[in-house]
């Protein structure tokens, strides 16, 4: 209520308060908007979408035009081996592009590579790419799977670490030991390019493991596996197994840049 004086008419009175009642309202409608934008703010979820570059969609364009061509022009192999190519060749791309980014997403598609590339491997006479697969990747990627939801930040990346030096020599002595042991036992089995075979098996075994644990160092013995696994392939008239194992060499740089930047960001 005003305080009449006599200086003043009734209109100035009445217009001073109107005036007042005016203010009041702008004040409470722009507090309300305020405290609307900061409920928005408070509520609107983290993206949680993987940020794909250039460099994966020439990986995913790779794969999808190499599968056509090879559809198109495969006449040597039975179409239930050129589908188990195709689909062990697009599966592997896109896990590994989602490993990379630190998604666990990628071992659903990695678990597939698995089992398809059993076939294929079993078909080319590969038998220790077809047990590792079976008994050790498919495995691996159920259970990093599982191991990566438990680990990861507030956008669903994985925590990545890094090896120290005691487990470092440890790694390298275990691969050795391993190595000979897979050799003898596919020469014993009439296998092809066995010590090939046997090596890069064995690297696949550890890089798998340091995947499910979450290691940085999976890169660098995924980049030594997949040269490897490249030399093997040219011995075997398979493209869609060829551009797989030069893909992955260039992942398995690519990666380990990434889980570089990951693993600072984790500390």
């Amino acid at each position: 209520m005003v305080t009449k004086s006599p200086y003043f008419t009734q209109k100035d009175y009445d217009a001073a308060q109107i005036i007042g009642i005016i203010n009041l309202t702008m004040n409470n409608n722009a507090n309300s908007q305020q405290r609307k934008k900061s409920l928005g703010a408070r509520k609107k979820p983290q993206s949680h979408r993987v940020k794909f570059n250039l460099l994966d969609y020439l990986f995913f364009a790779v794969g999808i035009i190499t599968s056509i061509i090879i559809i198109i022009t495969d006449h040597e192999h039975s179409p239930i081996y050129i589908f188990a190519s195709v689909v062990a060749l697009n599966s592997a791309i896109i896990g590994t592009i989602l490993n990379i980014k630190g998604r666990r997403s990628g071992f659903i598609f990695i678990f597939v590579n698995a089992l398809t590339y059993c076939y294929v491997a079993w078909i080319s006479q590969f038998y220790g790419s077809f047990v590792t697969n079976l008994l050790v990747y498919a495995p691996c990627a159920i259970v990093g799977f599982y191991s990566w939801g438990k680990h990861t930040h507030k956008n669903r990346e994985v925590i990545a670490r890094r090896l120290t030096p005691k487990q470092t020599v440890l790694v390298v002595a275990t691969f050795v030991v391993v190595t000979l042991l897979l050799d003898y036992v596919l020469r014993a089995l009439g296998g092809q390019s066995t010590l090939l075979d046997s090596s890069g098996n064995t690297l696949v075994i550890f890089a798998s493991i340091l995947a499910a644990l979450r290691y940085q160092e999976q890169w660098l013995i995924w980049l030594i596996s997949d040269v490897l696994q490249l030399a093997m392939w040219t011995t075997v008239n398979d493209p869609a197994m060829l551009v797989l194992r030069v893909f992955f060499v260039v992942s398995s740089v690519y990666g380990f840049i990434n889980w570089r930047k990951m693993v600072k960001k984790s500390k």
